[in-house]
């Protein structure tokens, strides 16, 4: 990409790549799963041409960013820490800008150490960028264990207008070195409580152990 600058930053004990186009207050980009920085290209070269700092890491896990093999060190406070470390580095006392939609509260059940990775190796790694970059509907994520895509391997799809095959080429060269592994790690940390025989409105159907659990988990803090 035109003028787009890529360097590498120690932080917290892992190095970061960055990518930053422009001068000014800086506009920090934050991915989510399965993508990179590059999923803000665009928005790097208009920002920068409108006079801001446009920043973009790649998170840990991610590619061209260290990957800790402990999958406890993916919380967000983790996140949280590498992206003041990536302020810090750029020498910026705060920040004016952005976030990615990609949040992990949209994922309803948990990644068992394998599984994702068996799956996702089935289809390849073209097969599971296409489906995340081009298939998902609104509304929260959900994979089916009989069949977690939708589509058998090798199954054709369409490219929609906005993402070129030169572009999708360019994440699967990124996750074809690494894998998904660093990525699936951010959900492998959250803790999962389950309460038995209730529905939707398990605050109604089951208030007792529903406080208990919120209260445990406002005692955290």
């Amino acid at each position: 990409m035109v003028g787009i600058e890529h360097r590498t930053v120690r932080i917290n004990g892992i190095n970061v790549h960055v990518a930053e186009k422009g001068q000014g207050p800086i506009a920090l980009f934050i991915h989510g799963f399965p993508s990179l920085w590059y999923c803000w290209r665009h928005q790097i070269q208009a920002l920068a041409h409108l006079g801001y700092r446009a920043v973009a890491p790649d998170l840990r896990g991610y590619v061209d960013t260290e990957a800790p093999a402990d999958s406890s060190s993916y919380t967000y406070l983790h996140v949280v820490g590498d992206m003041i470390g990536v302020l810090d580095a750029m020498g910026a006392q705060g920040v004016c800008g952005g976030t990615r939609l990609g949040s992990p509260n949209r994922v309803v059940s948990i990644l068992e150490p394998g599984k994702m990775e068996a799956e996702f190796a089935e289809i390849g790694t073209e097969g599971v960028l296409k489906f995340f970059l081009t298939k998902l509907p609104a509304g929260p994520l959900y994979l089916p264990k009989e069949n977690p895509f939708g589509y058998e391997p090798g199954t054709p799809i369409p490219l929609p207008s906005w993402l070129s095959q030169e572009e999708l080429n360019y994440y699967v060269s990124k996750f074809d070195k690494t894998g998904f592994l660093g990525g699936l790690n951010y959900y492998r940390i959250f803790d999962i409580v389950v309460l038995e025989g209730v529905g939707h409105f398990l605050q109604e159907e089951k208030p007792d152990e529903n406080n208990k659990q919120l209260h445990d988990f406002f005692q955290k803090f």
